[in-house]
C-alpha cells in the first residue's frame, strides 16, 4: 500500500472510531433503534405543509418536525407576503472578506427564518471556480 493510500485508510479508520464514541451518534442510534418501521418511513419523505419542504416529527421520541425553506435571497412563503428581506447573494458577501459582515449576514438570515418557523435553511450555495 502506498503512503498516501495508507494515510487515507488510517484517517478513515480514525474517523469511524470517533463516530462510534461520539455521544450524539450514540443518542441517534438509540433513537433509531426505538423507532418503528412506520416511523422511520415517515421521516424519509416529505409531508404537506406551509414550507418549501416539510418532514414530520416524532413526538413520542422528541424529534421535532423539519421545516425547510429556501434562502438566502429571502424567505419564500405565501404565509408571509411582503415580509422577506432581500439579502445579497452569498458570493457578494464572501467577496468582502469581512468576517464581521459575514457573521452579521448569517445571524440576520437565521433570525428571520427562525421567526417564521423554519428550522432548516436550504442553501446557501456557493461555487467559486
Amino acid at each position: 500500500m502506498s503512503s498516501p493510500a495508507l494515510f487515507a485508510a488510517m484517517s478513515a479508520s480514525a474517523l469511524i472510531q470517533n463516530w462510534s464514541i461520539d455521544p450524539n451518534t450514540s443518542l441517534a442510534r438509540k433513537i433509531v433503534s426505538n423507532m418503528s418501521l412506520g416511523e422511520k418511513i415517515a421521516m424519509l419523505h416529505g409531508a404537506v405543509g406551509p414550507y418549501v419542504g416539510n418532514v414530520v416529527g416524532n413526538e413520542r421520541l422528541g424529534i421535532p418536525p423539519l421545516n425547510l425553506n429556501d434562502g438566502p435571497q429571502g424567505f419564500r412563503s405565501e404565509n408571509y407576503p411582503g415580509t422577506s428581506t432581500a439579502f445579497p447573494c452569498v458570493l457578494a458577501v464572501a467577496s468582502t472578506w469581512n468576517t464581521n459582515s459575514t457573521y452579521l449576514f448569517g445571524k440576520t438570515l437565521a433570525k428571520e427564518f427562525k421567526a417564521k418557523g423554519a428550522n432548516v435553511l436550504l442553501g446557501p450555495g456557493l461555487n467559486v471556480q
